[in-house]
């Protein structure tokens, strides 16, 4: 099999996998980076394992490009200072 064959035929089970593992991120915290570490080395084989580890750079490229809830600007007029 080509490597263009494979990598169509496993795109979407590895993104499948990417989401999984970055699902667990804000349950795990702290102990995330290891255990996802962990996941992606048990995947085999390496060819997967690379596009699972892609797809969830991907993801995680995402999530550091949208702005958190907690510090999004303020609208006009919309201020939360109680006076």
């Amino acid at each position: 099999m080509s490597r263009a064959d494979f990598h169509l035929q496993n795109l979407d089970r590895a993104r499948e996998e990417a989401r999984r593992l970055f699902t667990a991120k804000a349950e795990m915290k702290g102990a995330w980076l290891g255990w996802v570490a962990s996941q992606i080395y048990a995947l085999q084989p390496a060819e997967y394992a690379s596009m699972v580890r892609r797809e969830l750079k991907s993801l995680q490229e995402m999530s550091e490009k949208q702005p958190c809830p907690d510090h999004a600007p303020e609208k006009a007029g919309t201020s939360s200072t109680v006076s």
